[in-house]
């Protein structure tokens, strides 16, 4: 099998036009000028995945072991290098999509694409969007994630009987806090409350580097924590710290910690969440009473 490339992200080139001494630029030319290095910087990103995927799949066409699916495989990649040679990136990047999000998954998972790699094209590929609740019209953010799931990457914010929020002013950013009851019934239709298994599976994707061989809380915490605490946040989860709201009342853990409840029971009383500590800069799960209350983000059924 031909060794894989490395795909890395190509960096958009800033123009200076003040140090040249070339007459500059009229602005709008020069955001013009700005646009089409990044277009055509994103299309070479593409077309190396591209050429990776066609070398991947036809090597699997020559070992017999993707059958009939194949010549499909083949033909959405011409597809996608057509409208990427064409700079129609955003094309290019949905047929990819719509062809390899569960493909790419099924290569890493088999052996046939290495972990990084993998990882890379994910990131390369990196789909968000938004999408309504129909229940009350807000919109929120979501991020293919490298579990190949789409994560919600706003935290929930729809009203219930019990629901709080900390500060009103707060709620837009940090949406509402729920009990572990009212957590498990109050996502989108569509979408579900992770389970333990489903927090655990996306966070490992992170917990790696080329220079680990354990899992790393610490590099998962830095890849799912929002940028704005300080962190890579390369994965586009952004999670954020916005406390938790105790029984008994008492608010803690503002600009400290986050707190993401799963749909998993931890015996009769208590509950698994996902805890994102900054004093440590860890990810790591953790039970709880389910009368808590707690943030929630979820994923696509």
């Amino acid at each position: 099998m031909k060794t894989l490339r490395m795909i890395m992200a190509i960096p958009i080139l800033l123009m200076a036009f003040g140090c040249q001494k070339e007459p500059q630029l009229p602005i709008g030319e020069a955001y013009e000028n700005m646009e089409a290095v990044e277009t055509r910087q994103d299309a070479e990103a593409l077309l190396a995945i591209i050429s990776d995927l066609e070398a991947i799949v036809q090597e699997q066409v020559n070992s017999g072991a993707l059958g009939g699916n194949a010549q499909g495989l083949l033909a959405k990649l011409g597809q996608a290098r057509r409208n990427a040679l064409a700079g129609k990136v955003d094309v290019a990047e949905n047929i990819l999509y719509h062809a390899f999000s569960n493909q790419l998954f099924s290569f890493y998972r088999n052996g046939i694409l290495p972990l990084y790699a993998y990882m890379e094209m994910v990131n390369t590929l990196e789909q968000k969007g938004f999408f309504t609740d129909l229940r009350d019209g807000k919109e929120y953010g979501w991020v293919l994630l490298a579990d190949g799931k789409r994560w919600m990457r706003d935290n929930l914010k729809y009203i219930t009987l019990t629901s709080v929020v900390h500060q009103e002013a707060n709620e837009e950013k940090f949406g509402r806090l729920y009990t572990w009851e009212d957590a498990l019934s109050t996502c989108p239709p569509g979408w579900h409350l992770p389970s333990y298994d489903e927090w655990y599976e996306m966070a490992l994707y992170y917990s790696y580097d080329e220079n680990t061989t354990e899992p790393s809380a610490a590099l998962a915490y830095d890849a799912l924590v929002s940028p704005e605490y300080g962190t890579g946040g390369h994965s586009g989860f952004d999670a954020l710290l916005g406390g938790w709201l105790r029984a008994n009342g008492v608010y803690d853990g503002f600009n400290e910690s986050g707190h993401y409840w799963s749909s998993t029971p931890y015996g009769d009383s208590e509950a698994w969440y996902a805890f994102f500590y900054q004093q440590n800069g860890e990810v790591y799960p953790v039970h709880v009473l389910k009368s808590n209350f707690m943030s929630c983000r979820c994923v696509e059924d």
